[in-house]
């Protein structure tokens, strides 16, 4: 005994103190680190660079990856199998070398994460203890041209210069060639240069610098190369890095994430939508579908274009028009899914009167440049958004409709489109029937006698005195015949969801005028039987062996 305690309260403050000592090593020590660093860089590049931007491109870094070859030239991004190497100790050790090769351009397409490679650069470099030289990061949007001035010349020699956004430099937008050359002349007496920009500000990959258009500026070397490395995208493992940076390992939200991304692999490989995915977890329950997952993130990075450019609200929907215009013309006249010719995109714009500019639709829609100077949709996905909900909302786009064989996520989506927009609302308000609606035994019967829709219904307990109405694509799949007659019914767009149904009574509906909508391409082949009478299609087909 001690100050009236024994062992055991010796142990217990013990453990108390233990505890106390682990969370300020796990959680004190690491939230001061970053604090730290967060306040030298807001002192170090103020005033390009804002707190809060500075904290958004460095709280959650995760290592950039890069890699030889342009990650657009495999089929997927997230399947790239292109040999990587992390970015930030590469160019560690060329900054501590003599080299040759000194000018470097650094690709990557919108939204991989340039900036923050590039912040997270000069923070490594600028905190070494032991370094040779300087160095400066400059954003192209804030006046490079005064920003260069300003260095005197003997500081210029000592100095690595990082140079951020050359796609959002106004004179290289204007006259991209030129303008490469002028800022290559005025850049050229710095130790080491790095450039970043979008990949698709290139209009062909012939047209990315290879070499200086200039001789070598001392006698002792040979004329220095532009080597061009692309930024890789995010591995799995290197998402579920971010995830436990961002939430905790053993955190709800954390485990949410990991089943969210899960079915969206390949576009949570570009490290700006990952940094939606709390938006979108939050709103989980909101996203029963695939195509509303796609639509918000389309949304969210239109708006970031926007943000990025300082334009008005109508730069958005530009945007958006722009993309859907892109979309059917791609899909109408190119086999390839992608246009090489830059005039098409320009005659686009002026055929459908959607207010932007060139530049603005190279580098600041939801486009790419691929192999071959193509562009394209960054992701093949997002083609396949834009068509299906051209295919849901204009009738007139039919007759283009080529079929879903290699666009499987374009059925998906029009499946989801049709099962939430129209049949969900039309089942409740003909029928009285939502999903999880309990319904008794003789309800249920008159039900299935008049829709056969019997599938639709499970049963409640081992007697079967109660079922609830189960509601799903999965289950509307199953559906062989169905009876929809007296219904009001306008159109056929409701049987997208019943591909398998082969019996149907839409008679006694008047404003059902056309057989719009019954046959999209493999949907509803196997419909034998219809009955039309009462309607306003002046045929009575009766089908039969329809492939």
């Amino acid at each position: 005994m001690f100050l009236g305690l024994d062992w055991k309260d010796f142990f217990e403050i013990g453990l108390t103190i233990a505890g106390g000592v682990f969370a300020t090593v796990r959680w004190v020590i690491p939230w001061f680190a970053q604090h730290q660093k967060e306040s030298r860089l807001a002192r170090c590049l103020h005033p390009f660079y804002t707190a809060s931007e500075i904290q958004s491109h460095t709280k959650h870094f995760i290592p950039t990856q890069c890699q030889s070859k342009s990650p657009t030239e495999s089929l997927e991004i997230a399947r790239d199998t292109e040999p990587r190497e992390p970015l930030i100790p590469y160019f560690i050790r060329i900054f501590e070398k003599d080299k040759d090769d000194y000018v470097f351009m650094v690709l990557a397409d919108s939204g991989m994460g340039k900036t923050t490679f590039m912040i997270n650069l000069y923070y490594t470099y600028h905190h070494l203890w032991q370094k040779k030289y300087k160095i400066r990061l400059l954003p192209f949007n804030a006046g490079i041209d005064e920003e260069l001035d300003k260095i005197p010349e003997d500081v210029r020699r000592e100095t690595i210069l990082l140079l951020d956004g050359l796609d959002e430099d106004p004179q290289a937008i204007e006259r991209p060639n030129e303008r490469i050359v002028e800022l290559l002349k005025k850049v050229s007496h710095f130790q080491t240069v790095v450039i970043t920009c979008r990949t698709q500000f290139f209009a062909r990959e012939e047209d990315i610098p290879t070499a200086l258009p200039f001789g070598s500026l001392s006698p002792s070397r040979a004329q220095r190369r532009i080597v061009t490395r692309y930024i890789s995208p995010l591995q799995q493992d290197e998402i579920k890095v971010f995830l436990r940076k961002k939430f905790g390992r053993f955190s709800s939200r954390y485990r949410n994430c990991l089943t969210f991304i899960g079915q969206y692999k390949e576009l949570m490989a570009r490290p700006m939508i990952l940094n939606y995915i709390d938006y979108l977890v939050d709103k989980a329950p909101e996203y029963q579908y695939s195509y509303q997952v796609y639509a918000q993130i389309i949304s969210r990075w239109l708006e970031r274009e926007r943000n990025i450019r300082n334009k008005s609200e109508g730069f958005v929907e530009n945007l958006y028009n722009f993309s859907r215009y892109f979309a059917l013309d791609l899909y109408r006249n190119s086999e390839h899914l992608a246009i090489a010719d830059l005039e098409v995109l320009h005659q686009l714009a002026e055929r459908y009167q959607v207010g932007l500019d060139l530049f603005d639709m190279q580098a600041h829609s939801l486009l790419t440049r691929g192999a071959h100077n193509n562009y394209k949709f960054s992701h093949k996905s997002l083609l396949e958004y834009f068509l299906a909900v051209e295919l849901f909302n204009n009738r007139d786009f039919l007759p283009d409709f080529k079929g879903f064989e290699g666009l499987d996520m374009l059925k998906t989506f029009y499946q989801e489109m049709v099962l939430e927009q129209v049949a969900k609302p039309f089942f409740r308000e003909k029928f009285g029937l939502e999903n999880g609606k309990q319904f008794p035994a003789e309800e249920v019967l008159k039900f299935k006698a008049c829709l056969g829709c019997g599938s639709l219904f499970l049963p409640i307990g081992s007697y079967e005195k109660a079922f609830f109405f189960s509601f799903s694509l999965a289950k509307l799949k199953d559906l062989t015949q169905i009876n929809l007659s007296n219904t009001d019914l306008k159109d056929f767009k409701i049987l997208a969801c019943m591909p398998r149904l082969q019996q149907l009574n839409a008679s006694n509906n008047p404003e059902l005028k056309n057989l719009d909508y019954l046959f999209v391409d493999s949907l509803n082949r196997d419909l034998k039987e219809i009955e039309l009478e009462g309607t306003g299609i002046n045929i009575q087909p009766v089908l039969s062996g329809r492939g």
